[in-house]
């Protein structure tokens, strides 16, 4: 402080100035009015989490997250949430507001199943196409005493390749016994025939084997002819019968896995039994489920065949 004094005239003026110094700002706090000091407001600079209040050097800031793909924070705690969809999957995804949402989802078809939709599947059918052979007739007779005459007529051929003539003395396991070239492509009736010249003896099942260009396979009903055998180890009784028949068997026979086949008088086979063993050495066989006719009862064992005509009135 500086004092000036200055004469003027006849009388002394004398002018005081004061002059008080200031002293730098900072972030904090500086002197009041005559004492040095002053209370200020300081303002922090902004974080990005929190900065101070009014005179205690920190004020509250509302701070939100950086959004992330589950969830980012709500207002005041440092998170918000959010709704997020996940990128589809094949199956599942979430629901809102847990990082995963329902969808739809529809499956490629195929063939076979896919399944519904919302569970991973869906139905879905696939469309049969026309048969490769329409077949008119198929039939089996004898041909002298030592040969089978196999008989079949085609009314529409779509692709087919040929024809495997197959038999079986059981209706069960077949061979293939002869080959016959089909007509390709064909909407016309044609005739086909195949003789077998060493049949079994005593029954004889023949059926068709259709093959495609393409490798598909389809066959037919199976058809049945009986050439004699050595008559006398299994008996039919009664013959004719009005519905029970009795088939006697040897005490051998009881012990060995058994076939029982049952085939009407135009070959077709109306039904089919299998034993493993049995308990007596006489089988009822209850025939009153059939229409009145002529039927072929075969019964057959590893070690024996046995077929016999009989009448059902």
């Amino acid at each position: 402080m500086k004092w000036m004094i200055k004469q003027i005239s006849c009388f002394a003026l004398v002018t005081v100035l004061a002059t008080f110094a200031v002293g730098q700002n900072n972030a904090i706090f500086k002197g009041g009015n005559a004492d040095g000091w002053v209370s200020i407001n300081s303002v922090q600079l902004s974080t990005n989490i929190y900065k101070g209040g009014n005179a205690d050097g920190w004020v509250s800031l509302n701070f939100t997250q950086v959004s992330s793909n589950i969830f980012k924070g709500g207002f005041g705690d440092g998170w918000d949430s959010k709704n997020y969809v996940q990128s589809s999957t094949g199956i599942f995804k979430g629901g809102i507001g847990d990082g995963w949402d329902a969808k739809n989802y529809l499956q490629s078809s195929t063939s076979i199943f896919t399944g519904g939709i919302g569970d991973g599947w869906s139905s879905t059918y696939r469309p049969v196409g026309p048969l490769p052979v329409t077949l008119l007739s198929f039939t089996v007779q004898k041909k002298g005493n030592n040969a089978a005459l196999v008989y079949w007529k085609t009314s529409t051929e779509i692709n087919s390749n040929y024809f495997d003539v197959e038999r079986s003395n059981d209706a069960i396991n077949f061979q293939r016994v002869g080959k016959v070239n089909a007509a390709g492509n064909s909407s016309r009736e044609i005739s086909y025939s195949f003789t077998d010249n060493q049949p079994l003896k005593g029954g004889n099942y023949y059926r068709l084997k259709q093959v495609d260009l393409d490798g598909h396979i389809v066959y037919s009903p199976a058809r049945f002819v009986r050439f004699d055998d050595v008559p006398g180890l299994v008996k039919y009784y009664p013959n004719p019968t009005n519905g029970i028949l009795n088939i006697e068997i040897t005490s051998q026979m009881q012990q060995e896995a058994m076939v029982i086949n049952i085939s009407n008088a135009s070959g077709v086979m109306m039904d089919q039994i299998k034993r493993q063993s049995n308990s007596t050495n006489i089988l009822m066989i209850d025939m009153k489920r059939f229409t009145k006719g002529t039927y072929f009862i075969q019964v057959k064992t590893n070690k024996t065949n046995s077929t016999q005509r009989v009448v059902l009135q």
